[in-house]
C-alpha cells in the first residue's frame, strides 16, 4: 500500500515506508549528488537506487514542497529530504521551537514514540538526532533521524527499519555520517 499524503514539517516519508512494497534491485552504496537539494549523501549497501519523489502539502505556513530521495531494502528504508520554508517564517521563529514542532508532529502523526533525542549540528546549524518507535496498521517499525534546519530549508537524514538491530549498522551509521551540504 503507498501512502500519498507526506506528513508536514519532518519525518514525512514514515508514511510511506510502512506497508511500502520495497525495490527488487538492489545496489552497493551510491552516492547521491543532489544539485537541487544542495547535499550529498552516500546510500548504503544492499538498499534499491534511491527514487526521488515530490509531494506538496498545505502547512499552517502555507503550501510546502517536500523532496524526497527513498531507497528501500526488505528490512526497511533510508531517506534524504528537504523542503523550504517562507522567508517570514525563518525571519519570525526560533529555531530550536521549529526543530521542536517538526518533531512533535511527525511523531503524533504515526503515533510514535520518541526513544532519544540529542541536539546536534550540521556546519554550524542546528538540529535534532531522534530514535523512535511507531506502529501503522499492526506493523511496528524503528526510525533514526537527523534534522537540521539551514535556513530557510529543513533537511531530513532518515532510516527506518522492522528490527531495531538494522538501525544500528555499520552501513546505516555511516549513511548518516555521509549527509553534507553542498558549498
Amino acid at each position: 500500500m503507498a501512502f500519498k499524503r507526506i506528513v508536514p514539517l519532518v519525518l514525512a516519508a514514515v508514511l510511506a515506508f510502512i506497508g511500502a512494497s520495497c525495490d527488487s534491485s538492489v545496489t552497493p552504496s551510491k552516492l547521491l549528488d543532489s544539485t537541487d537539494g544542495r547535499f550529498v549523501v552516500t546510500f548504503p549497501p544492499g538498499f534499491g537506487e534511491p527514487q526521488l519523489s515530490a509531494h506538496s502539502v498545505d502547512s499552517p505556513v502555507g503550501k510546502l514542497t517536500f523532496s524526497m530521495y527513498i531507497a528501500e531494502n526488505s528490512s526497511g528504508a533510508c531517506f534524504a529530504s528537504y523542503n523550504d520554508y517562507p522567508p517570514e517564517v525563518i525571519e519570525q521563529g526560533d529555531p530550536k521551537v521549529m526543530l521542536d514542532g517538526a518533531r512533535d508532529g511527525a511523531l503524533r502523526n504515526i503515533n510514535g514514540k520518541l526513544i532519544k533525542e540529542d541536539e546536534i549540528t550540521l556546519e554550524g546549524h542546528p538540529g535534532r538526532a531522534i530514535s523512535f518507535s511507531g506502529s501503522k496498521e499492526g506493523k511496528s517499525f524503528f526510525g533514526r533521524a537527523d534534522i537540521f534546519l539551514v535556513n530557510p530549508r529543513l533537511y531530513q537524514v532518515m532510516s527506518l527499519a522492522y528490527s531495531q538491530s538494522d538501525l544500528e549498522t555499520p552501513a546505516i551509521r555511516d549513511f548518516f555520517k555521509s549527509f553534507r551540504l553542498k558549498k
